[in-house]
This record gives C-alpha cells, structure tokens and sequence, in this order.
C-alpha cells in the first residue's frame, strides 16, 4: 500500500471514529477538528516525517478507542505517582541488625528508628 494510501485511510478511520464516538458531542466535535487541522498542517511534511507522524496517529487512535479518551496523552507527566521506598537491609540476625544500625546509619533519628522497630519485631515474635 502506497504512503498516501496509508494516510487517507488513517484520515477516514480516525472520521469515522468520530462520528460515531460514544461520548459527549464536544469530544466527538474535538476529534473531526483536530484531525482536519492536524491532517492539514502536516499536509506537505516529507515521505520520512510522514511514517513519524503516520505512526504517531495510529496510536492516538488506537489509545482514543481503547481507553475511551479522545485528548492525547500527555508523555511529558509522569503517569503514576512513585513513592520512594528506601532499600530494606537484610541482615543474618537482629543482634547484627541493632549493631549495624547503631553504626551504619547516618543519623541519630535513623537509628532510633531502626532500634524501636527491632524492638517491636522481637515483641511480636517473643508472642
């Protein structure tokens, strides 16, 4: 299939998405004016931009249909909320994990921490 076959048959998929998209009338509106005005500016981009983009919008499409969402998504915000979690020491005993923790630790407040949480780790198995 030649290039420009390509691309009109991505124009008149992405149309027909849009007539008869499920949501409100604004999205459907949204998706016909945006493919016409994005179809329209990228009209004369070369052969190689022109599998760039071609790629680009059959993924639009595909994320629009999938997910119920007509609006691109946006790659420059992180996606999920990372918590950051602090590597857990494995240690080959509690007695080494106190001295460790008395010595290794940066601060007085870490190793408090690790000592009360020693100290409730024995408590519950001495139970």
């Amino acid at each position: 299939m030649a290039q420009k076959d390509k691309v009109l048959s991505l124009y008149r998929s992405i149309l027909r998405t849009g007539r008869q998209w499920s949501g409100p009338n604004e999205e459907q509106k949204y998706i016909l004016e945006e493919a016409k005005a994005q179809f329209r500016a990228h009209r004369d981009s070369k052969e190689a931009d022109q599998r760039n983009l071609l790629a680009a919008g059959q993924q639009r499409l595909e994320y629009a249909t999938h997910y119920g969402i007509p609006y691109p998504r946006q790659h420059h915000a992180s996606q999920f909320y990372k918590r950051q979690y602090l590597d857990s020491p494995s240690f080959a005993s509690d007695a080494e994990a106190g001295e460790s923790a008395a010595q290794g630790a940066g601060s007085a407040d870490a190793a408090s921490k690790l000592a009360a949480a020693l100290a409730r780790r024995k408590k519950r198995e001495g139970k």
